[in-house]
């Protein structure tokens, strides 16, 4: 039994309603087929990889704007990010080995600052990374866990419509 189901037993048996509807909201109207193109996913999730890579071992960070001039927020949701997508493109055995690669790769590129003569290792930027994986892998515990599969539902009967 997943941890949000027991939630959901949870919710049930003392009739919090809110909770409820929170987690049992379907947020795809299948159950959780094979993905179709799952080659594609996956080359979009090395490209966020590549992305996040890119963006912590430049000597010049780009300026986002005001939005993104938090530091420790961009780590968090950037390891959030791919924490969360590599987690519906893999089955639940494979999570743990999942989060575990993800914050080694963050203190990993964190250490590789250290030899930039611009940049420099922040352990709270580890701690954030650790903890934006963390949260990834909470929020895929709940019905989340479906977003890449209903979007590739529903693009393509959207493709297929014309």
């Amino acid at each position: 039994m997943l941890p949000f189901e027991k939630i959901l037993q949870s919710c049930k048996k003392y009739g919090n309603k809110l909770l409820f509807k929170v987690f049992s909201k379907n947020t795809c109207h299948l159950p959780q087929p094979n993905l179709r193109f799952l080659w594609f996913w996956q080359l979009l999730g090395f490209v966020l990889i590549a992305l996040v890579v890119w963006l912590s071992l430049t000597p010049k960070m780009p300026s986002l704007g005001t939005l993104f001039s938090y530091d420790k927020l961009g780590h968090f949701l950037a390891y959030a990010t791919l924490m969360g997508w590599f987690a519906q493109l893999h089955p639940p055995r494979n999570h743990l080995r999942l989060f575990l690669s993800l914050i080694f790769l963050g203190i990993f590129l964190e250490y590789l600052q250290s030899f930039s003569a611009v940049r420099t290792p922040d352990i709270l930027d580890a701690i954030a990374n650790s903890m934006g994986v963390f949260i990834g892998w909470s929020l895929i515990q709940t019905p989340l866990r479906k977003s890449i599969y209903c979007l590739e539902y529903y693009s393509y009967k959207l493709i297929k419509s014309f």
